[in-house]
């Protein structure tokens, strides 16, 4: 039987860098494991914060579950334990020998290793004698203490002290360092959603505001504030640093979660469908990734997927179920077929927006609910169809996530897509000395690995670096809805259960993409649902949407009736 664990068990806040060790999430399980047995499993009980799919995979591997979410829950992955050495053991072969027969478990392979001590002023030949020591006698283990090998990277979290004298490598002038936290004393007095909208809203317009160079780097005190500030400063930082380039300084501990909010921006969680393939078939040529305290440049290789010869295997493809729609009245012409069809995304010339026939992205709220009804409708019925076709089950769910409008051969569609697949081919470049790069076939489903180089503050010079060895003038970035980028401050304001006014700062789709009630039932609370409800019973009730849930500024109400839940025979 699993152990359960409240969430501040693991998901430990304060964390600081140990034994040449920065990851969060390493440290993390670090501190569980000197407490906890890894002969049990553990489900994580009440999270209340958005968590990254990679990490929830990684701690799955040493037996941590979350509750929350499910739907990671049934992926297969190899067990692991987590190896804590104290240096004592590293005296001989023997000692350490003695250790881990005591301390390891027989039918669990060892994964991460961590040494309790730092080696950052011990000679290298004490690092590679205790490195080799520990890799006799468990070879297939990760030692992830670090040394002196760190990347020339720079993000956010080194940037207080270490830049305070340093060049900026892009305008070759100082860094400039800002502090903002005055802006943020009128948080004190937040109580509910909308004022904390309403006062991010004010905060970031006084920034922008502000005059701004691509020297500074603003920050708050962070012993000035307690943590419900602290998380709407990242919100209103990662906001500002994708929608208008300007760069806030994140503390260590945090850097992770701060990353997690940028790459919410493009995931296909919190975008609309027409959106994420634009990113997609649009890929940016520089991506970052980190991992144990080393980081990597990942360039897209547009030589190789413009070959002709591989152009079929760089394809991305989408799975998609299609009928015809009138584009006027949203209303389906034809049922959808009971066979799927397999099409390259290039093939789809023609992708078009439903903000672009209807109003669901206007600021005119009266307007947005207007469309947004009449959307529903169509979602609706196209929910209802594909569940008589028995092509959608009552785990899944029609939204804007995955439903796409395009032209094809003069008439409109409307189509499902139940499944995207692709590669993309890199060339990964470490940024430390002496390693070569390597080249990497990468699919599509792990993109959230790698991380929007906005968050790295030389990356500029890093790249023109890679720009000069491959001849390229132009690059491609990222890209983000800018319409509803705004929302992303929903992830400053943790928990509340109020409808979002109509005065909200706003717009109707910005709040339906990232409002908790329905970001969260896209991202993993339908699963909850499906488990739980019967779908059928509930789309009658029109409690679905578009944006999953009932959008909050419609209704913030849910009163479960008996005929909701799910029995063997639904």
């Amino acid at each position: 039987m699993a152990t359960r664990i409240k969430a501040e068990d693991i998901l430990l806040d304060n964390v600081q860098a140990m034994f040449g060790v920065s990851d969060k999430r390493f440290l993390q399980l670090y501190y569980f494991f000197k407490k906890y047995s890894r002969k049990d499993t553990y489900i994580v009980e009440n999270v209340n914060a958005p968590i990254e799919d990679s990490t929830i995979k990684l701690f799955k591997e040493y037996g941590i579950y979350f509750e929350d979410y499910n739907h990671l829950n049934n992926d297969f992955v190899v067990e692991k334990q987590f190896i804590i050495i104290p240096p004592e053991c590293l005296m001989d072969k023997t000692l350490l020998w003695k250790y881990l027969k005591g301390y390891c478990i027989d039918d669990i392979m060892p994964g991460i290793c961590i040494i309790e001590q730092s080696y950052e002023n011990i000679e290298k030949t004490k690092l590679e004698a205790d490195f080799a020591l520990i890799k006799e006698l468990l070879p297939g283990c990760t030692i992830i203490n670090n040394r002196y090998e760190k990347s020339g990277i720079l993000d956010s979290a080194g940037a207080f002290e270490k830049l305070k004298n340093s060049i900026n490598p892009t305008t070759g002038n100082k860094f400039t360092l800002i502090e903002i936290t005055h802006l943020f004393e009128d948080f004190n007095k937040v109580s509910n959603v909308n004022q904390y909208l309403k006062c991010a809203t004010e905060i970031i317009n006084k920034i922008q505001s502000m005059h701004y160079n691509y020297d500074f780097i603003y920050y708050v005190d962070t012993t000035k504030i307690n943590k419900a500030v602290l998380d709407a400063y990242y919100a209103i930082a990662a906001y500002l640093l994708l929608d208008s380039n300007i760069k806030c300084y994140i503390p260590l501990k945090d850097f992770e979660y701060f990353v997690h909010i940028i790459n919410s921006a493009r995931s296909q969680r919190y975008m609309f469908l027409d959106d994420y393939l634009y990113s997609l078939a649009n890929y940016p040529d520089f991506s970052v990734s980190c991992r144990l305290n080393q980081c990597y440049l990942w360039v897209k290789d547009s030589e190789k997927m413009n070959r002709a010869n591989l152009r079929k295997k760089y394809n991305i493809n989408l799975t998609m179920f299609k009928a015809r729609v009138d584009i006027e009245t949203f209303e389906l012409l034809e049922d959808f077929p009971k066979i799927s069809n397999v099409v390259p995304l290039s093939s789809l010339t023609s992708i078009k927006r439903f903000r672009d026939f209807s109003d669901i992205g206007s600021s005119d709220t009266v307007a947005a609910k207007e469309a947004y009804l009449k959307l529903n409708r169509l979602f609706f019925n196209i929910t209802n169809n594909l569940m008589e076709s028995r092509i959608l089950g009552n785990e899944e769910f029609i939204t804007i996530n995955n439903v796409l409008l395009f032209e094809q051969g003069g008439s409109h569609y409307v189509a499902y897509v139940a499944d995207i697949n692709g590669i993309i081919p890199f060339v990964v470049f470490p940024l430390i000395q002496g390693y070569d790069p390597f080249s990497v076939d990468f699919d599509i489903k792990n993109l959230e690995r790698l991380y929007d180089v906005k968050a790295f503050y030389d990356m500029d010079n890093w790249s023109n670096q890679i720009k000069k060895k491959l001849n390229r003038k132009q690059i491609k970035v990222q890209h983000y809805d800018k319409d509803t980028l705004k929302g992303i401050l929903f992830m400053g304001y943790r928990e509340y259960n109020e409808k979002i006014a109509p005065d909200s700062p706003l717009t109707f789709a910005q709040i339906g993409l990232w409002a908790h009630q329905t970001g969260e039932f896209r991202s993993y609370r339908k699963n909850a649902f499906a488990t739980l409800f019967n779908k059928k019973a509930l789309l009658q009730e029109n409690l679905f949407s578009i944006f999953g849930f009932k959008h909050p500024q419609i209704s913030n109400e849910f009163t479960i009736k008996d005929e909701y839940w799910r029995y063997s025979n639904c």
